[in-house]
């Protein structure tokens, strides 16, 4: 089990079911929680790795917030996790969709001046979580500049004390794996428009990351909608007023009752995050062979 790693606070009786199914791994960042783990974990082949935090912004919100010690108590852990005896090690994650890579930059030499203070030398750094994906038309996020970042301040911040490189590449992963379809149910006064979906369906993190703006519309026949973009308030098809994506969204003027509005990169928590509220949410995954798709292909030959 060397590559399942527990990250977060565990009760005992959790953390004896982890050991006894052959965990290696775990994070923490607490001195409550580190003594926790040296009382119930074997220390053989046994990593601990702490995670730190850090005032950087670019992130869509602050994993901060709930994770991470200061860097002053990481190193301290740090330290106690190598007295103890366990394989010491280091994480941080700089927020989900950090789009600046001078991010890492940060996290990276504050790692390395955490092994210094402690007088440790770190098996591992796991350098996140938080690479984003391609939400906006704005352009491609720059991952190989980041991961270029990444190689570079990681030599310079360690030199021969370089630690092992783990990450956890999530959304800059899987999002464009996924393609949400939503239908207009209702176009109130050309304005409001309702969808059969919303934040409590697979538009959930919306209002917490931000708007897609990959978006298109495609009308029941299978025809883009091409007219020009107007600014539309979005309600989901539930009771609740809060049932809203954030702003405004930008929606072609011919939009009408029936289309489908269609988000891009939805691959990242859509369908983990569904609910059933107020009998809503029923979501069926297709699995399609090609992006050339036959709207794709109708819309070539309308133009």
């Amino acid at each position: 089990m060397r590559r399942c790693i527990t990250t977060t606070p565990c009760a005992r009786g959790e953390i004896l079911h982890a050991v006894n199914a052959g965990v290696k791994s775990w994070s923490v960042d607490s001195r409550s929680e580190l003594e926790k783990l040296i009382e119930l974990v074997p220390t053989e082949n046994c990593e601990i790795t702490v995670r730190f935090k850090l005032p950087v912004a670019g992130a869509a919100y602050n994993f901060g917030a709930k994770f991470g010690a200061t860097a002053d108590l990481a190193a301290e852990l740090l330290a106690r996790v190598a007295e103890a005896g366990f394989i010491p090690s280091l994480t941080f994650h700089p927020g989900t969709q950090c789009t600046d890579p001078m991010a890492w930059d940060a996290y990276i030499r504050t790692a390395a001046e955490i092994c210094r203070t402690a007088g440790i030398k770190a098996a591992r750094l796991n350098v996140g979580g938080g690479f984003p994906s391609h939400r906006t038309h704005d352009g491609l996020p720059q991952l190989d500049a980041i991961f270029a970042l990444i190689d570079r301040v990681a030599a310079e911040a360690f030199g021969a004390d370089r630690p092992a490189l783990v990450c956890e590449p999530g959304r800059g992963l899987v999002a464009d794996a996924f393609t949400h379809i939503t239908t207009v149910k209702a176009l109130r006064d050309d304005q409001h428009v309702f969808l059969n979906d919303g934040i409590y369906g697979g538009l959930a993190e919306l209002p917490l990351v931000g708007n897609i703006t990959r978006i298109e519309v495609i009308s029941p026949e299978g025809v883009a909608r091409t007219a020009e973009a107007l600014p539309r308030i979005v309600f989901g098809p539930t009771c609740d007023s809060v049932d809203r994506l954030p702003g405004d969204v930008m929606l072609p003027a011919d939009l009408a009752e029936g289309d489908h509005v269609v988000f891009h990169g939805m691959g990242a928590y859509c369908s983990a995050t569904n609910t059933r509220f107020n009998g809503f949410g029923q979501m069926v995954i297709v699995t399609a062979l090609s992006l050339d798709t036959a709207w794709a292909r109708d819309s070539a030959r309308a133009a």
